[in-house]
């Protein structure tokens, strides 16, 4: 048989939120989910939400890969209600 392979065990990452402007400016930022959409909709025309992963350690914060923009799977399945 080959080689065994083992898939580390998940680590504890942050996952943050933000709202950001058709401008470019930040409207709302954080870790809670609902509180995300709600703020989308508060946002003007054009506002985007994206979702980041963040590994802490005690003094700082690191991103893990790149944002993920979820403006489009938030207007599809606001589009269904």
């Amino acid at each position: 048989m080959g080689e065994i392979h083992t898939i580390p065990p998940p680590r504890d990452y942050e996952i943050f939120y933000e709202v950001v402007e058709a401008d470019g400016e930040t409207l709302w930022g954080g870790a809670s989910a609902h509180e995300a959409v709600e703020w989308f909709y508060r946002g003007q025309v054009g506002a985007r939400l994206f979702i980041s992963a963040w590994e802490s350690d005690d003094v700082d914060a690191h991103p893990i890969g790149r944002s993920i923009d979820t403006t489009d799977l938030i207007a599809a399945i606001r589009g269904r209600e």
